[in-house]
């Protein structure tokens, strides 16, 4: 628990001294109406975007308390993601996973890549609401066989995002809330030939958040300065089960408080990791991801569609 928390100190200071010195911009990414909705680290956000998560990590104690010997998981990921049209896009994601067991070594290796298509359906900028939908395909042997599972999985997914900004003035310093979620199955596509156990997942997200841009600028300008007024407090929550076949489980679940903070050409996000049931063990974790846009990175590049028209910054019109 010490070690944990001295790793948080330092990334905590690293996150303070990036935001105080990065530059303020008017944010276009994720924006429905005048809500921004943030990249959120452990649920995917309902945009089709030009972004980037350059690196993200997350590491675990002791994440199965079925084995006492799994003393701890790590694992880091990077995904980018291109709009092919306004509401169209395509994203891709990788990962390396690093298990530790006490008295066994090591179990590392990169997981199946993702490949997934997304389709914005539904954007409402006056409620500050937009619905997605997507098709995600984990991809068979593009993954180390120790840790990859030998097999595709296609996954159809749905997203929302709502904020509260049609509150009552009674109720407006609650205007900042605003929530996401999403939901998906992930099906297996084999016959079962190659000997492995393999059942139907079953994967939800949620997250509430509350942003200080919004405050700052459509309730009240309470005067926070850098980084303070760049900062989105937030909190997600996962939960994953397999629903049917040999390995039909118990759900898992965490929950995941922490803190964005968003500049021009990159958001940063640190969060605790939070067992929330006896399937995921009583020992926390933690995880940081650094993010980049993309399409203020490199607008020359990245703000074109395939065919050729300028869709400018990422934006729900």
């Amino acid at each position: 628990m010490r070690k944990l928390f001295s790793i948080f100190l330092l990334l905590f200071s690293v996150f303070l001294s990036v935001s105080a010195l990065s530059p303020s911009s008017t944010l276009a990414h994720g924006v429905v109406g005048q809500r921004f909705f943030p990249a959120t680290v452990a649920v995917d956000d309902p945009f089709v975007a030009d972004e980037m998560d350059l690196l993200g990590y997350q590491t675990i104690s002791n994440p199965d308390p079925t084995d006492p010997s799994h003393t701890q998981s790590q694992t880091y990921w990077s995904g980018i993601s291109k709009r092919l049209t306004r509401d169209i896009g395509i994203q891709i994601k990788a990962s390396y996973t690093m298990d530790h067991f006490e008295g066994q070594g090591n179990n590392n290796g990169f997981q199946n890549i993702v490949f997934g298509i997304m389709d914005q359906m539904i954007k409402i900028p006056a409620h500050e609401f937009i619905f997605s939908s997507a098709l995600n395909v984990e991809i068979a042997r593009t993954g180390n066989q120790s840790v990859a599972a030998p097999y595709s999985t296609v996954s159809p997914e749905i997203y929302f995002g709502y904020g509260f900004g049609e509150l009552p003035d009674s109720l407006r310093y609650l205007r900042p809330f605003a929530i996401t979620g999403t939901a998906d199955l992930a099906v297996p596509i084999t016959d079962g030939s190659d000997g492995s156990d393999y059942s139907t997942g079953a994967d939800y997200g949620l997250t509430l958040m509350y942003s200080t841009m919004y405050l700052q600028s459509f309730v009240k300008d309470i005067g926070l300065t850098k980084p303070f007024s760049r900062m989105i407090p937030i909190v997600e929550f996962t939960w994953s089960s397999n629903i049917n076949g040999p390995n039909q489980t118990i759900p898992t679940a965490y929950a995941y408080p922490g803190i964005l903070w968003i500049g021009k050409y990159t958001e940063i996000g640190l969060e605790a990791v939070l067992p929330l049931n006896s399937a995921t063990g009583s020992q926390p974790g933690g995880q940081v991801l650094f993010h980049v846009f993309l399409d203020d990175w490199m607008p020359q590049i990245f703000t074109r569609s395939i065919s050729g028209e300028v869709l400018g910054p990422t934006q729900a019109q």
